[in-house]
């Protein structure tokens, strides 16, 4: 369950909207009832409907909808043994405008489980089953299929886009094992399966289907005090991906460190590596063929200092090394906590990155029916500061602030098209593109901020009053990136801002 989605900006705000079209759905009502039995079952249900958003020549930019959770959890053993079931429907009032770009119901079950075993229960097995159901027009279940989740109009891909569907079904398994305790040992080891047609973005999260993984870890936790730490951990990974159909989608390993010393100091590192073998990124065209990929190597590193102290900083690093294609980029990341008082805390975070993709996706273009996937070099700018803020007035009265500015620019070059994908000398893959001429550039600035005051008025029972403010500027001063020119310019643009009161009330039945 993906809370966002109730609310949500209007989804048809391009195709309809105009500038005085509202930036988020109101909620007409909504129900949500939790609680636990004395015999171990965890009941959670939500019911929510959210109002019809038109556009200036009052066509549906966000159509009536009703969302609903149900969730039901049964532990036993002590809470060492437990299963589960989940239910979400989504179901929209659609109508001429909305009907061809919206699904009209979507619907899933999950169930899940786990069982702890093994002398002092240090051993544990879980997984998980769920499928889905979506159903709308015939344009509508079409888009889903062309959609980024999904994919099926991959040329060399064995999905078939039917555009007759009117419903797609799919599901997603894993199984996992897993060691929590004894010893200094611990590991996982676990598959997970996604059928291509698995759908659960109306009231869910998916970034993609139609894969499978295998993924490992061991980790050797060393957690008695010595000479020169107070606690270590070493841990070692493994993943490996595949499409449905068997084409290898992801190969690699990690190995990272991590230890607190005496004065309460942490350091950390890590080591990565990815795309080992004949490794194919079937996403990266947006559509097209799955492209080889180049053997990364990466790494990260960071101090933490003594949380004790009333200003911690904190210093990160991060970056992969340059590849056989060229591409390299690294981040730095400081932050610190800073503690005024008992009853005022605040963390400030500051981050910049520097990086060259020479392999970044720039637009696919059909001419004379053929459909050409571009490729440039794409040099990025990147910067953020994040502000944190915690003030506690008294027990039942509190305020957070948190506010966060973010610039980035970018400049392509070196226009280039799938020429053989597939190919095993990298320079085979792609051959210059000059049909639409520069390939460009973007500049891009947010600022976004939440400020919440909770009043817990009696106990168990609470009163949110919260501002959220928003500010964006895309296209100025595009492929160029000045700090003070940028964030002077992103402070002058019009803000949008929401403000939302949210109450509960505790039952002690």
């Amino acid at each position: 369950f993906y809370s966002r989605r109730l609310g949500r900006a209007p989804q048809l705000a391009d195709q309809y909207g105009g500038s005085g079209t509202k930036q988020n759905t109101n909620i007409i009502a909504a129900t949500k009832l939790t609680g636990r039995l004395a015999n171990g079952l965890s009941i959670g249900v939500m019911d929510a409907a959210t109002e019809r958003v038109t556009g200036p020549a009052n066509q549906t930019v966000e159509p009536q909808t009703n969302y609903f959770v149900g969730r039901l959890k049964q532990e036993w053993n002590k809470g060492n043994s437990g299963v589960g079931l989940m239910l979400t429907a989504t179901n929209r009032a659609l109508d001429n405008w909305s009907r061809d770009y919206l699904r009209s119901a979507s619907y899933a079950l999950g169930f899940d489980g786990r069982h702890r075993f093994g002398g002092d229960n240090n051993y544990e097995v879980s997984g998980n089953l769920a499928m889905s159901d979506v159903r709308g027009s015939r344009a509508a279940i079409a888009a889903t299929q062309l959609s980024s989740v999904h994919y099926y109009q991959r040329p060399d891909g064995d999905l078939g886009l039917d555009t007759t569907r009117s419903s797609l079904a799919g599901y997603t398994a894993s199984v996992g094992l897993n060691k929590v305790g004894g010893g200094v040992s611990r590991f996982y080891t676990g598959y997970k399966r996604t059928s291509a047609g698995f759908e659960i973005n109306d009231l869910g999260f998916l970034s993609r289907a139609d894969q499978q993984s295998y993924n490992n870890w061991v980790g050797l936790q060393y957690n008695t005090p010595t000479s020169w730490y107070r606690r270590a951990q070493l841990n070692f990974n493994q993943w490996t991906s595949w499409t449905t159909a068997g084409l290898l989608t992801g190969l690699g390993g990690n190995i990272n460190a991590h230890a607190q010393f005496l004065n309460q100091w942490w350091a950390h590192v890590g080591y990565n590596i990815n795309g080992l073998g004949a490794v194919y990124d079937d996403r990266t065209s947006r559509g097209g063929p799955a492209v080889r990929e180049v053997f990364n190597r990466s790494f990260w590193a960071g101090i933490e200092t003594d949380h004790r102290w009333r200003v911690s900083p904190g210093f990160f690093v991060n970056g992969m090394f340059r590849n056989a294609a060229g591409s390299w980029n690294y981040n730095v990341d400081q932050s610190s906590s800073i503690r005024f008082s008992s009853r005022l805390q605040a963390h400030l975070g500051a981050s910049f990155y520097r990086g060259v993709n020479v392999n970044q996706w720039n637009g696919n273009f059909t001419t004379a029916g053929t459909t050409h996937y571009t490729f440039a070099q794409l040099d990025q700018k990147l910067t953020s500061l994040t502000t944190r803020l915690d003030f506690t007035a008294t027990p039942t009265l509190s305020l957070q602030l948190y506010a966060s500015p973010f610039i980035t620019s970018g400049k392509y070059t070196n226009w280039r098209e799938l020429n053989n994908p597939r190919a095993d000398a990298y320079q085979d893959r792609y051959k210059p593109f000059t049909a639409q001429g520069d390939p460009g550039g973007f500049n891009f600035k947010q600022f976004r901020s939440n400020t919440v005051v909770r009043w817990e008025y009696r106990p168990g029972s609470t009163l949110f009053l919260v501002w959220a403010q928003g500010r964006t500027q895309d296209g100025v001063n595009q492929g160029t990136f000045d700090v003070s020119r940028d964030a002077n310019n992103l402070f002058r643009v019009r803000p949008d801002n929401t403000f939302l009161i949210k109450s509960s009330y505790w039952l002690n039945w």
